[in-house]
C-alpha cells in the first residue's frame, strides 16, 4: 500500500511538471501577446489552482456561526463630535466604487453607472455629488476612484469630463481573463478578438490590479490611510462618519485592517454572502462554494441572519503590504456560443481572510441596490426623498420599503420607462405591487396590495390604469379586492 501511494505521489509531480512546463513556455507567452504581465500571472495563478483541484465546495459541515460579540454594532458607535478629528479622519480616505458592469439585467449596453435613477441624475452623478459635498462641507479632498472594465473604462472616462476641476477621479482597469473550455480544459486565448470569449474576474481582483495600476501606491503618498469600496449601484453605500470615528477614533479600531458590512438578511437576500467561521478564521461563504444540498441551510434566516452588503473598509497600508493574497476561487460555469466554459473568479469580500478582518452589522440604509426596475421604481418613487448632497433616505410616511415584482414587459428601462408615461406612481403606502402583461400605469397613487395581470396581445389595446389603486387585484380589466 506504501509502495502505491509513492507511486500515486511520483505519478502526480510528473503530471504536476508537465503542466508548468505547457504553462511556463507555451500557453505564457501566447497570453502576453493579449494580455499585460500582471493580468497573465493573475490568470495563470487562478488557472493552475483550479488543475490542482481549488474552487470546489467549501466543507459545509466544518462551517460554524460567527458569534454575535464578534460584530461590531453599528448602534454602539459614537461618532467624534471633534469637528476637527472628524476632518482629519476624513482626509485620509478614498472611496472606491465597483464600475465595471453594463446594465444588462435591465436592457441596457451601456455602463450602468451611467443609468438615470433619481430625477434624471445617473449613479455616477449622484456619487459624485455626495462626495463634492462632503468634501466642501468639510474642507477636506476625498478622491473617487473607479474600477472599470473593458466594457466600460473608455465610456467612464469620458462620462467624467464633465466633473473635471469639481472633484479628483481617478480610474484604474479591471483585469481580462480567457474563459476556459470544460471538456478540453484549455484557455480561448486564439478568441481574443471576440470579447464573449474574455471576462472580468470578479471584484475580487481589486485587490490586485488597485496596487499594479499604481493606484493604490499614489493614494497612500498623498496622505490617504483608508479605502471605503462599493459597488456602484448601491445608493445606500456613502461615506459613514461612525465607521470612519470607530477605524480611527479609538484604540481597538484601529487594529481593524479590513472591516465588512453586513445587514440582517431578509427573504429577499437568502443568496448573499455571509461571514463564517472555518477552520478558526473569519471568511465570506458564497451560494457558489456551497454544495445544492446544503443550500436550504445557507439560505436559512434563522441559520445566518446576516449577509454581506458587499461595502468593506481597508487600510491602504495593510493592502500595499500584502503580498500574494489568496483568495477564494469562484467557477461561474456558463454557456457561450453552445460551448461551455468557466471563468475564474474572486469576491472583494473573501479579502477578509487576509487581514485582521471584522464584521460590522449596519442598518438596512446601508444597503440599497439597484439590480432590476423593480428596484428602480421604488427609488424613484416617492419612498424616498433626496437631501442635499444627493444623499437618499427613506421618507417618514414610508414605513416599509414596498415589494414589488414586474413581469417580463416591464424589464428592460426604455421599456420601463414607456409603461409609466406620466412618472412614477406614489408607493409611500404600497406594501406589495405586482404587473405582469400589456398594461400602462398612469394612476397618481398605489396604496396596499395590488396585482394587475393584463393579456400580452398585438390585436388588443393595452389595459391603462389612470386612477388611484388601493387593495385589489385586477385581472383582464375586471377588479377585485384584494385579501
Amino acid at each position: 500500500m506504501i509502495l502505491l501511494g509513492h507511486l500515486k505521489i511520483v505519478k502526480q509531480t510528473h503530471l504536476m511538471m508537465f503542466f508548468w512546463s505547457y504553462v511556463m513556455e507555451e500557453l505564457a507567452p501566447k497570453l502576453a501577446e493579449y494580455m499585460p504581465k500582471d493580468e497573465v500571472e493573475g490568470f495563470l495563478h487562478s488557472y493552475s489552482r483550479w488543475i490542482g483541484g481549488e474552487g470546489g465546495f467549501i466543507d459545509f459541515d466544518k462551517v460554524t456561526d460567527v458569534e454575535p460579540d464578534r460584530y461590531y454594532k453599528y448602534e454602539d458607535i459614537r461618532c467624534r463630535e471633534d469637528v476637527h478629528l472628524l476632518r482629519e479622519s476624513l482626509d485620509k480616505l478614498a472611496v472606491v466604487k465597483l464600475a465595471g458592469g453594463l446594465g444588462t439585467s435591465m436592457k441596457c449596453s451601456h455602463a450602468k453607472v451611467t443609468l438615470p435613477v433619481r430625477d434624471g441624475k445617473t449613479f455616477l452623478d449622484l456619487i459624485v455629488e455626495q462626495l463634492i459635498w462632503i468634501n466642501t462641507k468639510y474642507t477636506v479632498s476625498i478622491p473617487l476612484v473607479l474600477m472599470t472594465s473593458f466594457a466600460t473604462h473608455d465610456e467612464l472616462v469620458t462620462a467624467c469630463k464633465k466633473y473635471e476641476g469639481k472633484l479628483n477621479i481617478m480610474f484604474f482597469k479591471q483585469s481580462q481573463y480567457p474563459r476556459v473550455d470544460i471538456e478540453t480544459k484549455q484557455p480561448l486565448w486564439e478568441h481574443a478578438g471576440e470579447k464573449c470569449f474574455f471576462c472580468p474576474p470578479g471584484h475580487g481582483d481589486l485587490i490586485l490590479k488597485i496596487k499594479t495600476s499604481g493606484i493604490a501606491q499614489k493614494l497612500f503618498d498623498s496622505g490617504k490611510r483608508m479605502l471605503f469600496v462599493a459597488n456602484s449601484d448601491n445608493l445606500g453605500a456613502t461615506v459613514d462618519l461612525k465607521i470612519l470615528s470607530l477605524l480611527f477614533g479609538c484604540e481597538e479600531g484601529q487594529d481593524i485592517e479590513y472591516l465588512m458590512e453586513v445587514t440582517p438578511k431578509t427573504f429577499k437576500d437568502v443568496k448573499g454572502g455571509t461571514l463564517v467561521s472555518l477552520d478558526g478564521k473569519v471568511k465570506l461563504m458564497e451560494l457558489a462554494q456551497v454544495d445544492p444540498k446544503h443550500h436550504d441551510e445557507f439560505k436559512s434566516i434563522e441559520r445566518f441572519s446576516v449577509f454581506n452588503t458587499n461595502n468593506v473598509w481597508i487600510r491602504l497600508e495593510n493592502l500595499l503590504h500584502l503580498k500574494h493574497p489568496k483568495l477564494d476561487l469562484i467557477l461561474n460555469k456558463k454557456n457561450v456560443h453552445g460551448r461551455d466554459v468557466l471563468q475564474f473568479e474572486t469576491a472583494i469580500g473573501s479579502a477578509i481572510s487576509e487581514f485582521e478582518g471584522a464584521g460590522i452589522v449596519v442598518p438596512r440604509k446601508r444597503f440599497l441596490p439597484v439590480k432590476t426596475t423593480n428596484d428602480l421604481m421604488v427609488v424613484q418613487s416617492d419612498c424616498f426623498d433626496v437631501s442635499e448632497g444627493g444623499f437618499l433616505s427613506l421618507s417618514p410616511l414610508c414605513h416599509q420599503i414596498p415589494t414589488v415584482r414586474l413581469g417580463p414587459s416591464f424589464k428592460g428601462v426604455a421599456e420601463f420607462e414607456s409603461r409609466f408615461p406620466d412618472g412614477i406612481p406614489s408607493l409611500k403606502f404600497c406594501q406589495f405591487f405586482c404587473v405582469d402583461g400589456d398594461v400602462t400605469i398612469k394612476s397618481p397613487s398605489l396604496k396596499g396590495n395590488i396585482i394587475i395581470i393584463a393579456e400580452e396581445k398585438e390585436e388588443e389595446e393595452p389595459l391603462v390604469i389612470t386612477s388611484p389603486i388601493e387593495n385589489k387585484i385586477i385581472r383582464h380589466g375586471e377588479e377585485c379586492p384584494f385579501f
